[in-house]
């Protein structure tokens, strides 16, 4: 299918999407080995069950978006805005990590 996609010179919007999140992935992966073992990074994609959940869980309305610790931290635009909302987050002293 991808091939005739390609054939064609035709792009699907999940194609598409994959290309522009591919910061969010590189993102997370350093963080995960930044942070460890204080931060445990797990993917949920909004058009799976779990993602819809925690999207009405949460009202979260834009994405990507991050939650720490079950909450919204903040929509994020950037792999820099990501990196800054988890430091953020785990530099307050009433998370529990200092």
């Amino acid at each position: 299918m991808a091939e005739m996609y390609e054939a064609a010179a035709l792009k699907d919007h999940t194609s598409q999407r994959q290309v522009l999140d591919a910061w969010l992935i590189r993102g997370l992966f350093h963080l995960q080995h930044r942070f460890a073992p204080r931060l445990q990074v797990q993917w949920v994609s909004p058009l799976s069950l779990s993602g819809l959940y925690l999207s009405i869980r949460h009202r979260i309305r834009r994405f990507p978006s991050v939650l720490i610790n079950g909450r919204h931290v903040r929509a994020i635009a950037d792999e820099r805005s990501l990196e800054t909302a988890v430091s953020d987050f785990l530099s307050r002293p009433q998370n529990g990590y200092h």
